[in-house]
């Protein structure tokens, strides 16, 4: 995927030092739980600052820069102090789960919207209640699951529209809760925002993909219909759920209408309904907020005023919906490359690859015994998602290391693996054990063993002597990648040949000019540019280079570390080159 076009997490720089983050994101839990005392105590007013100010700031922060709330969120926050101080239990989600959260998070969300008139808009303890409670079960979600797959991912009821608003974000800001990728969700929104709603909708699993189309298309819908629709007396429940869900109904037939009749493909559709939702939204939602100011502050804005952010989130969504559309354009070429590359020098289709190949490339799984055809274009992850195979989904991009998958057979028909699949099976000890199914394309038929434990195999006959080797082997670790870090290994290996030297940095590239950044953020270079060590000179002195890496705990007296993905790596050495 083109880095440029879809930089993930690592790759971005951090806007801000993490002390102010960490400082905002309390000022917004203490917020909240300040809304909730106005709600339970002074309702009225609870209920105007919730409703008319807070809300109508969050759906446009979603579009424009979602990553800012995915930073200070409380319930993200909740969510993340049970791994940020190490006592979370870090179990796996279960795939069951897994995809049923996304049912749970949408029905969540609608239903709330739907009880906003009949209970929520007027009754501060109610909605003061279910604060409380999405509070306690984001915390209760962080405390039992690993990363952040037990509520920001899957169950909370605002990951929906914030997919939904922030398909094609303008401004990317880092993710600060996850120093080292965990793969605890699918196809992770914090991971890769721009690339997140590609990798939705064009999902194997059709039950993932179409609950993502499904939501937006019934969103332009459900925003009308609410701010055309009320509740009294003598309405009654049923003519008001009717007056509610008629325009869902008719939004969703639209949606499908428009791409099996005019061809318009999901995206572009996804695309163009949650920016008329959004646009919608503050077109009706602006007066309100007015309202709210002049019921709180006695601020009165004029109906020009008003008028112009109508019309200025207008031409927001218009401005979105390009950088949408030009996002669609660089997915489809980076797409087309990668097939392209996989497939041989000009062959276009999988039709022209397949009478090059002769054939499918068939993958045994032994422990199901089934056997399975792959594409030639397709990755091994891909086509275990198809065939409904039991696999951790994770990153996708070889970092986490989710998804080992041992090889008992055709290892090597496998493309070799790449820097960052390397560096990954390296730090998890599965170098020449193992392969990560997302970065590996068998070029002929393989065997692999989905119920097989990685760690207790040795590696292939022939590296058995050097392996027995490097296990007695004296470890030295080195935590950073500056200048300190890179001499200190030098130095060392000049001292010693034989000792095993790891060195560990959160950074995602290997040690380079920070003094030329500029010229990246200018796009006057790349980061390869920058580099001031070749990957010769890594190989040359046998070191061991972990990006991505974060360590979180040191135990002294056990000579060990404990990493940010849970790992736990031994040492003989620690040298700490951070600064």
């Amino acid at each position: 995927m083109d880095v440029e076009a879809f930089p993930n997490y690592t790759q971005l720089t951090q806007r801000l030092p993490r002390l102010v983050w960490w400082f905002f994101r309390w000022s917004t839990l203490l917020l909240t739980f300040f809304v909730i005392y106005l709600l339970l105590v002074k309702p009225d007013t609870g209920l105007t600052v919730f409703w008319k100010l807070l809300i109508p700031l969050l759906p446009l922060s979603f579009a424009v820069m979602p990553g800012v709330w995915r930073n200070i969120c409380p319930m993200a926050l909740l969510n993340q102090i049970p791994r940020t101080f190490s006592f979370s239990r870090e179990n796996t989600l279960s795939d069951t789960w897994r995809k049923l959260s996304l049912y749970i998070s949408v029905l969540a969300f609608i239903i709330f919207v739907l009880f906003r008139y009949p209970v929520l808009n007027h009754n501060g303890f109610y909605l003061g209640l279910i604060l409380l409670t999405a509070l306690s079960l984001s915390f209760l979600g962080g405390l039992i699951f690993k990363g952040r797959s037990g509520w920001c991912g899957t169950f909370c009821p605002l990951a929906p529209i914030q997919k939904a608003y922030g398909h094609a974000p303008l401004i990317l800001v880092k993710n600060g809760y996850c120093e080292s990728c965990l793969g605890c969700q699918k196809n992770c929104y914090d991971f890769n925002p721009r690339a997140a709603i590609f990798s939705d909708l064009n999902d194997a699993d059709n039950g993932w993909s179409e609950q993502r189309k499904f939501f937006i298309a019934l969103l332009p819908g459900l925003i009308i219909s609410f701010f055309n629709s009320g509740y009294n007396d003598e309405t009654g429940i049923s003519q008001y759920l009717l007056q509610m869900l008629t325009p869902v109904g008719l939004s969703i037939g639209v949606f499908y209408t428009c791409h099996n009749l005019l061809h318009i493909n999901f995206y572009k559709l996804a695309s163009l309904f949650a920016m008329s939702a959004l646009a919608a939204f503050y077109w009706y939602g602006a007066p309100v907020v007015a309202s709210g100011l002049q019921q709180l502050f006695s601020l009165t804005l004029d109906d020009w005023l008003i008028s112009g952010i109508q019309y200025a989130v207008i031409l927001v969504c218009v401005i979105v919906l390009a950088r949408g559309f030009m996002s669609e354009r660089q997915y489809r070429q980076s797409q087309q490359q990668s097939s392209q590359a996989s497939l041989g020098q000009g062959v276009s289709t999988l039709k022209a690859a397949l009478s090059q190949t002769g054939q499918l490339v068939q993958v045994k799984e032994k422990s199901s015994g089934m056997q399975l055809l792959m594409r030639p274009d397709q990755s091994l992850l891909d086509a275990l998602e198809e065939a409904d195979l039991p696999i951790m989904p994770g990153c996708r991009m070889g970092m986490c290391g989710s998804d080992p998958v041992v090889i008992t057979g055709g290892f090597d028909n496998l493309d070799p693996p790449g820097e960052n699949e390397l560096n990954t099976l390296r730090r998890l000890g599965l170098e020449g054990k193992a392969r990560l199914a997302c970065c590996c394309k068998p070029k002929a038929g393989i065997s692999i063993d989905l119920e097989a434990d990685p760690t207790l195999l040795s590696v292939e006959t022939e590296q058995d002597d050097e392996s027995d080797q490097q296990n007695t082997r004296k470890q030295i670790i080195i935590v950073g990648n500056g200048i300190a870090g890179i001499s200190t290994a030098e130095s060392i290996r000049e001292q010693d040949s034989e000792c095993r030297i790891i060195l560990i940095t959160r950074e995602a590239y290997h040690f380079y000019n920070r003094m030329g950044l500029e010229k990246v953020l200018y796009g006057r270079t790349a980061m390869q540019g920058l580099y001031l060590m070749k990957k010769e000179w890594y190989e040359r002195n046998d070191i061991d280079f972990w990006l991505n890496t974060q360590v979180i705990w040191i135990d002294v007296k056990g000579k060990n570390i404990k990493l940010g993905t849970g790992e736990t790596v031994n040492y003989d050495k620690l040298v700490l080159a951070t600064g």
